[in-house]
């Protein structure tokens, strides 16, 4: 009996693993919905089939359906008519966060497409930064090293503070291009990175290495552009990209 007792005793504890979160049907049916509208295979003043098809078409429930559509409402991309039906408003705007968040934790591939804009945008940007950079440029781009990127890496991709100075200092090479069509141009990344930042944070929970690791990249394409050396530059911008590319999302880009 003792025995028996003992052995019960001595067994491992069971194993529970926490549970897989997953998005509400609803939410998963509106992502769909607005990425249709974001790729433009449902564009601004088309109609939506009914909700029973709808229903049928997404294999949910008709109250599912329902739900979708209020939180697209609500965010200005239908509009439900009266005894008409619900027609699409507008495509997804650069400025709608929340919508660029959701489509991303749904649809990991327009973050894929986010990093590979960057790498077009972002790498000659760095180069022509590092061709035209004035002594000006170089102070701000140092006063913010020194002041975002020189506090704590874990800040940098870990709040919100981090964040907006990750932002900046893709601003400030843009404007160190002294094109300013090129730097009307990346304002409009500047939007989209800023809306994205908060899906990546939660993918880089998983990395605890990556705030040092990013700080030490930004860092090296500043070197770069201080010292003039374009080609040095594009391509410290391009392993920054390429590291984002793999911790967020891996090999391989998302289907």
């Amino acid at each position: 009996m003792l025995s028996e007792l003992w052995s019960y005793q001595m067994e491992p504890p069971m194993q529970i693993r926490p549970l897989e979160r997953r998005p509400k049907l609803s939410r998963q049916a509106g992502e769909y919905l607005a990425r249709l509208i974001s790729e433009g295979a449902l564009k601004a003043g088309d109609r939506l089939p009914s909700e029973s098809a709808l229903a049928r078409q997404l294999g949910v429930s008709r109250p599912t359906v329902r739900e979708a559509i209020g939180a697209l409402e609500a965010r200005g991309l239908v509009e439900v008519r009266p005894r008409s039906g619900v027609f699409v408003t507008a495509a997804l705007s650069l400025d709608d966060p929340e919508g660029i968040q959701e489509m991303i934790a749904v649809d990991p591939a327009r973050l894929w497409d986010l990093l590979e804009i960057r790498k077009i945008i972002d790498a000659e940007g760095a180069a022509l930064a590092a061709e035209r950079r004035t002594p000006e440029d170089i102070r701000s781009l140092r006063a913010l090293a020194e002041e975002a990127l020189g506090h704590s890496a874990e800040n940098l991709v870990r709040r919100e503070t981090g964040g907006k100075a990750y932002v900046a200092f893709f601003s400030l090479l843009a404007a160190a291009t002294h094109n300013t069509l090129f730097d009307h141009l990346r304002k409009s990344i500047d939007r989209l990175v800023q809306n994205a930042l908060p899906a990546s944070r939660l993918r880089l929970r998983g990395h605890p290495e990556a705030g040092e690791a990013i700080r030490l990249q930004l860092l090296s394409v500043l070197d770069a552009v201080e010292a003039g050396a374009p080609s040095r530059a594009r391509r410290a911008v391009r392993i920054h990209l390429e590291y984002l590319e793999q911790v967020l999302l891996g090999p391989g880009r998302p289907s």
